[in-house]
């Protein structure tokens, strides 16, 4: 859900321009033009999708300004909702999604993991018809390093029967989201424009150990997080410390940043650590359960956090509160709503309660139960909406779904539920709105819910699905 949360904050955009560069394929001539390319980067969409309709302005000017470049690489898309064959092939689930073919190859594309704004498309693309490795004299290596953000140069002597120069070309087309490499005949260093300007990788060079060394030194120790740099630090795979400022208060930012300094050097490569602009994204910080600005939470996976109650300011006080979470020491933080007073309707409203905490056993938790732990995998099925008050779909879903609540009423264990994804953390991890997702009794495993969205056609699968007698289910609306 954050991940989401972020991504639509992040993206859209009310600019709208013309798609004259960007080429619309279907069935009929897909094949015929991605395997006369030599490089193609495809989109599946939705005509309905927020997300993609964010892209678009974006996606047409990196066309445009490929094409005035003279670059390699055209830009294509696919209405996946007609032209479901080429969605099925290419395993498309949700949307948008972007594919990179290279040399008309159309068994094996490469997936997009770049950002959505003109810049980071041109930029990942551009990277991709560059030289894997670039051969570079020493007295051009200040030029090259002056070019890119973060550059890897190695100084080996030899050619390809050196393991050291081996290991560099064998880790290069892997690493090209992430730095461009020089080789000059002569140590490996890696040269960034933030933190210490370059770090040195001593001792045996190997594939893996190269491709650890980048890994580690290319992200900054504080950075902001951006359009641009979203998705590397969630490919990054590490917990991220999020912490939430306001953007036009350098005084602030300078404090934090000087109070938390010494951590982020102590839990380097363990833990990314970035700052998000509230001016910016209020909602999402709010998502992270950030009251006011400045504030800290640290977020393990999708959607487990740990909230620091101390002084931000204090390097005593952030020490020992990460020294705790190093111990297992601190709580699991839950956003939630406070449970309805009355909860009468044909569908039953959910929320993740305010809870106390206990810590057993490192992360294994004792708490009060919650609405949705009470009614989720007890003694019914359940069959749960998770929504965003904002979201149009949901919206439109609404009348339909209390149709749905309405046939379920009379029937006995059998619950029709409604939880706001945005204003209560859950167990489920929610990638867009409305999320529907059917738990049977007795488990806590839920299977989602991917058919139309009118009454009658939830119902007939909800029927389907049930583990318990549906006799009392209304046969009329």
């Amino acid at each position: 859900m954050l991940r989401e949360c972020l991504l639509i904050a992040l993206f859209v955009s009310n600019v709208v321009i013309g798609d004259e560069f960007v080429k619309t394929l279907k069935t009929n001539d897909f094949n015929e033009v991605v395997s006369s390319s030599k490089r193609i980067l495809v989109e599946f969409y939705a005509p309905w999708c927020g997300h993609c309709k964010a892209l678009q302005p974006e996606y047409e000017k990196a066309a445009k300004r490929l094409n005035a470049e003279q670059a390699e690489t055209i830009l294509a898309k696919v209405d996946a909702t007609e032209d479901r064959d080429l969605a099925t092939k290419y395993s498309i689930s949700g949307y948008p999604t972007l594919k990179y073919f290279v040399n008309g190859d159309l068994d094996n594309p490469q997936e997009y993991n770049g950002g959505r704004t003109e810049e980071t498309i041109v930029s990942w693309v551009l990277k991709r018809e560059l030289p894997a490795v670039t051969t570079l004299q020493e007295s051009e290596v200040d030029n090259f390093k002056s070019k890119h953000k973060v550059s890897l140069v190695a100084y080996l002597k030899g050619d390809s029967s050196n393991p050291a120069v081996a290991a560099v070309y064998d880790v290069a087309d892997s690493l090209r989201e992430d730095v461009v490499i020089g080789l000059v005949q002569s140590l490996v260093k890696l040269y960034r424009q933030f933190d210490e300007p370059e770090a040195t990788l001593e001792g045996e060079i190997t594939t893996q150990r190269l491709k650890d060394f980048v890994q580690s030194e290319r992200f900054a120790l504080f950075d902001e997080i951006s359009t641009d740099n979203y998705q590397k630090y969630v490919a990054r795979g590490l917990p991220l410390v999020w912490v939430a400022l306001e953007g036009s208060d350098s005084e602030q930012r300078e404090h934090v940043a000087t109070a938390i300094k010494d951590i982020t050097k102590q839990w380097k490569g363990k833990l990314s650590f970035v700052w998000i602009d509230n001016a910016k994204f209020g909602q999402h910080v709010t998502n992270l359960g950030i009251k006011s600005p400045p504030g800290l939470v640290l977020v393990e996976g999708s959607n487990t956090k740990y909230l620091y109650d101390g002084d931000i300011f204090s390097s005593n006080d952030l020490k020992a509160w990460f020294d705790k979470y190093s111990k297992k020491e601190i709580p699991k933080f839950l956003k939630s709503q406070a449970k309805p007073e009355t909860n009468n309707d044909a569908v039953l409203v959910l929320v993740e309660d305010e809870r106390k905490i206990q810590t057993i056993l490192g992360y294994k938790l004792n708490s009060t139960g919650s609405t949705f732990e009470e009614v989720v995998g007890k003694d019914s099925d359940v069959f749960v909406e998770f929504y965003a008050p904002w979201c149009g779909h949901c919206k439109r879903l609404a009348p339909d779904y209390d149709k749905v609540g309405e046939a379920f009423k009379d029937v006995k264990d059998f619950v029709i539920a409604k939880i706001d994804a945005t204003e209560n953390d859950t167990p489920e991890e929610i990638r867009g709105f409305p999320t529907l997702v059917f738990y049977p009794k007795g488990s806590l495993k839920g299977e989602k819910y991917t058919g139309g969205r009118t009454a009658s056609e939830i119902i007939g699968w909800l029927k389907k699905k049930a583990t318990v007698n549906v006799d009392g289910l209304k046969a009329e609306l």
